[in-house]
């Protein structure tokens, strides 16, 4: 792209958003669940800003909160139309797609994510996780697979393979992928839980 271009879509993005304290408001105000004035805020700027793809995500996360699938839904396919490479909109997007049980959409929205960032071991672990919602177990395997060769401190994706090989009554596998998990992470009492079930199963066998 051409400097005179690029300056050019610089000077657009800034119009388009409001100033970074705006946004701090209003993200404080939405960690703290007063989600009635976060909405109030967002109208207040998104009337100055109607081109915001920060505030169209923020606005589908309020409605997300409120279970308001359907609602957040259009938001944030709104904010990727505004901005096409705005992994947080794509990741929102997928995770609502994900609890309306929309699993191979979530596929697709979640590889889009991957595309933006190709190393991501995170969209790795949601795609896995459709894919086994989906029952296509062959192509979760693969990506939990993924997800830990990208970023071996993945602990979820190490208790997604635990869980799989349980499943699948490969008691030592699921026992060595659950204790990856609790070296990383030894505060998730499920993991703890997953890891008491293989040591018995394996006692058992024996």
């Amino acid at each position: 792209m051409k400097a005179k271009n690029l300056l050019k879509n610089l000077i657009e993005n800034k119009q388009n958003e409001p100033d970074n304290k705006q946004i701090k408001l209003i993200l404080d105000l939405f960690n703290s669940k007063k989600l009635e004035e976060v909405k109030k805020e967002i109208n207040k700027q998104i009337s100055k800003f109607p081109n915001s793809s920060i505030l169209n995500n923020i606005l589908g996360a309020v409605l997300a909160e409120e279970n308001q699938l359907v609602l957040a839904i259009e938001q944030y396919k709104k904010s990727i139309k505004l901005k096409p490479n705005y992994a947080e909109a794509y990741n929102n997007l997928g995770v609502s797609l994900e609890k309306l049980n929309k699993y191979e959409e979530a596929i697709i929205i979640y590889k889009r994510l991957l595309s933006i960032n190709k190393t991501s071991s995170y969209a790795m672990l949601k795609i896995g996780h459709c894919y086994e919602k989906a029952e296509d177990s062959s192509n979760a395997l693969a990506y939990y697979y993924k997800s830990v060769h990208y970023d071996a401190s993945m602990d979820k994706a190490w208790y997604r393979l635990a869980k799989y090989f349980l499943k699948n009554k490969s008691y030592k596998k699921a026992n060595d992928y659950i204790e990856k998990a609790i070296r990383i992470n030894q505060e998730k009492p499920k993991y703890w839980k997953l890891y008491l079930k293989c040591a018995s199963l394996i006692s058992a066998k024996n």
